[in-house]
């Protein structure tokens, strides 16, 4: 007779939670939604949109995994579980989202300079091929196609911004915009219908 493994079961089981609690949509929204608030406004205070912008990446980390710890581990049945695989892999998810926030504030801070100013001029191409990469990750590793449904709004929002004939920074600032309120609504979505539902034994 085979005996279930509780660290196993824990694990399996946190992993299905994360599409059903909606937290990491959530909080991925809500992330690119003060993306968006604090580079409009770095734009408008220091005439360069990074400065502000830099200090979201610190959102995730420091509230996400405590807020599932709170919302969704006693839900599952197991409040006291130490998820070192899902740990492993928020930090590797954390350091490719860091890296992009990186690269977009280089190349914002950079763009006078006339080698990088092409590149300056298609962030918005770049950030999006770059989220892209991150929700096949994500994709991946949940098992979960609405990932990839987002990479659909992206893409739609890319084009949008072009058609408008805008200029880099508001093609960039749809991006995010127009991301992060579909994540957001969909996490919001998936949050209220998580608590709603029965709690695991």
């Amino acid at each position: 007779m085979t005996q279930s493994n509780p660290t196993a079961d824990a694990e399996a089981r946190l992993r299905t939670a994360i599409n059903q609690d909606g937290l990491l949509d959530l909080f991925a929204g809500i992330a690119l939604l003060l993306t968006t608030a604090l580079a409009f406004a770095g734009w408008r205070v220091m005439g360069n949109p990074a400065v502000f912008a830099a200090i979201v990446p610190i959102f995730i980390p420091l509230y996400f995994e405590p807020t599932r710890k709170r919302l969704t581990y006693p839900r599952l049945g197991c409040p006291d579980y130490k998820p070192t695989r899902e740990v492993r892999f928020a930090t590797i998810v954390l350091t490719v989202f860091a890296v992009l926030g990186l690269v977009v504030f280089l190349l914002t801070a950079l763009a006078g300079i006339r080698v990088l100013r092409p590149l300056f001029e298609h962030a918005p191409v770049w950030a999006a091929l770059g989220g892209a990469g991150l929700l096949v990750l994500l994709s991946w590793w949940y098992r979960s196609r609405r990932f990839l449904f987002y990479i659909g709004v992206s893409a739609l929002a890319v084009a949008a911004g072009y058609l408008l004939g805008s200029d880099m920074l508001v093609r960039l600032a749809i991006l995010t915009g127009a991301v992060g309120l579909v994540m957001t609504f969909a996490g919001a979505i998936l949050l209220h219908r998580f608590l709603r539902s029965p709690a695991s034994a």
